[in-house]
């Protein structure tokens, strides 16, 4: 089915994308919920909350999602689950990124509304760990892994979200020159600015703490061990996800 341009009104873009309604708005951009009139297929459109037109502005708004529509294609052409970018363009000085809608909701959303039993948590959680441990053999870190970053489809594995964050990964003690992360589920060394596969160890550590009200002592102990400092931290997330495989099908037996 196709959206009119008529029902598009004034948020009609390109004469192509119809904005729907609003799904969250950062301190950089804000993210929409859209239609692709061209093939009728929902869609996300992120934008810069203003124009970028001065240098400093064009770095810290049109950068962001310039980069992240760079990391989108290489998701892609690594084979790791995430939206697919599907088109990038500046309206009125604004920069847009437009990818597709992954359909289903946030583990927060889900956990909010009492629909995620344990189970269903630690299987999101050990599907996400797959999708991180071929990030890192690529190179890269997500960087931003939180319940809110985390979208459970109906049918299928959950799939990760919100790419801007993600960097390549540096040698231990080499710091980037930005930072960036969410209180409560960055490392230490992430909020030195580190960019450690390490961190997305930790991010997913807490992010299952946060899922999983009362742990059982067995899945407590992978949470300890996952969100604990460096050096006591699972060495990859092989391993994490091998000891939550591990812990899921013990807990069905």
């Amino acid at each position: 089915m196709t959206t009119s341009a008529a029902n598009c009104g004034a948020a009609a873009l390109r004469e192509r994308y119809c904005v729907l309604r609003t799904l969250a708005i950062t301190d950089l951009n804000i993210v929409s919920a859209g239609i692709d009139r061209a093939s009728g297929a929902p869609v996300v459109i992120k934008a810069a909350l203003a124009a970028c037109h001065d240098p400093i502005e064009h770095r810290q708004r049109c950068y962001v999602l310039a980069y992240e529509a760079l990391m989108l294609r290489r998701l892609e052409r690594y084979g790791v689950a995430a939206p697919r970018l599907l088109d990038t363009f500046h309206h009125g000085g604004q920069p847009f990124l437009v990818m597709s809608r992954v359909a289903g909701s946030t583990l927060d959303t889900l956990y909010r509304a009492g629909r995620l039993p344990p189970t269903a948590a630690v299987a999101a959680i050990a599907a996400v760990a797959a999708t991180l441990e071929l990030l890192h053999l690529c190179g890269y870190v997500h960087h931003d892994v939180k319940p809110q970053n985390i979208v459970q489809p109906p049918a299928g594995a959950a799939v990760l979200i919100d790419w801007g964050s993600a960097a390549r990964i540096r040698p231990y003690g080499e710091r980037s020159r930005f930072l960036a992360y969410t209180s409560g589920f960055a490392s230490r060394e992430q909020r030195l600015c580190q960019v450690l596969a390490a961190n997305d160890i930790y991010a997913l550590g807490r992010t299952l703490a946060a899922l999983v009200a009362e742990p059982t002592p067995a899945l407590a102990a992978i949470i300890r061990r996952a969100s604990g400092a460096a050096s006591q931290r699972y060495t990859s997330m092989r391993a994490f996800r091998s000891e939550l495989a591990a812990y899921a099908g013990a807990s069905l037996v």
